[in-house]
């Protein structure tokens, strides 16, 4: 969360290089207003939900479980 320092916030972020947008984009998470309830809803195609399932299925997890395992994966290599 921001520090609050002499009534001024003091925010985290980053900022990377789009490839897409051929520029410099910055994110920042921490605004006071925002809220992360835990819920994230996403539209794949067809295809992707089917290997999705099947994948998960091997695995012997729901498909919610199999892509939070995914996304924590990526977090963690990218976090080193």
């Amino acid at each position: 969360m921001a520090k609050q320092t002499a009534e001024k916030y003091i925010y985290i972020y980053r900022v990377e290089w789009s490839q897409e947008d051929k520029a410099h984009i910055a994110s920042c998470l921490e605004f006071p207003s925002l809220k992360a309830h835990g819920n994230l809803t996403l539209r794949v195609p067809a295809a992707l939900h089917k290997q999705l399932a099947i994948r998960s299925a091997e695995e012997g997890v729901s498909i919610n479980q199999y892509v939070l395992s995914r996304i924590a994966d990526i977090s963690t290599a990218h976090a080193q």
